[in-house]
């Protein structure tokens, strides 16, 4: 697949009606929307029937940038391939960089993006916690998400930075040398 001009995406997905899966379930969940933003596009809103599209469209950067995409977003996104289509799923994580495993890696625990960006940024995301239910707007899905985008951007313009993040308390957490590790970590759960 090509490349874009844009080194890097940072995307977030929200299940919306598919709210309610369980870890094991989410590559039969598909999504309500999704919001990419890279360099060249900007923000792109995608809906559930675009999946393939959007694999596609992130396959196309080196780097694909996210909160608890390892656990999360890819295993949803995974969904809308064909069993015989599993090199996809696997470049889909060999070029993940995921904010949340880092931080797990580094510390041993999980961290929301809302209190990391709160204690490294001093921003919070739109609607703390997950106050959309099932029958959501998906109007309010596409702000909700295309702000986590947002954030997890600016998080990950931080770490690029200056090698931190700080998580509850304000204690920094370098991410140096855990990058590559993170890369291959197993399902540590969902923010």
């Amino acid at each position: 697949m090509a490349e874009s001009s844009s080194a890097r995406v940072v995307v977030d997905l929200e299940l919306g009606r598919g709210f309610g899966y369980g870890l094991a379930d989410l590559s039969i969940a598909g999504f309500e929307v999704a919001v990419t933003w890279d360099d060249v596009d900007g923000f792109r809103h995608w809906g559930g029937a675009e999946g393939r599209e959007l694999l596609d469209y992130m396959l196309e950067h080196g780097e694909i940038v996210g909160f608890n995409l390892l656990a999360y977003d890819n295993p949803v996104l995974s969904g809308y391939l064909l069993a015989s289509e599993s090199g996809i799923a696997d470049e889909l994580k060999r070029r993940t960089i995921d904010l949340h495993a880092l931080l797990y890696v580094a510390t041993g625990r999980r961290h929301g993006l809302n209190s990391v960006a709160y204690e490294t940024l001093g921003e919070r995301k739109l609607v703390p916690g997950r106050p959309l239910g099932l029958d959501g707007d998906p109007i309010l899905f596409a702000a909700y998400c295309e702000r986590d985008v947002e954030l997890t951007r600016d998080l990950d313009d931080f770490r690029r930075s200056y090698g931190v993040l700080y998580v509850s308390g304000g204690a920094p957490v370098s991410l140096g040398n855990v990058e590559r590790g993170a890369r291959n970590g197993a399902r540590i759960g969902t923010d």
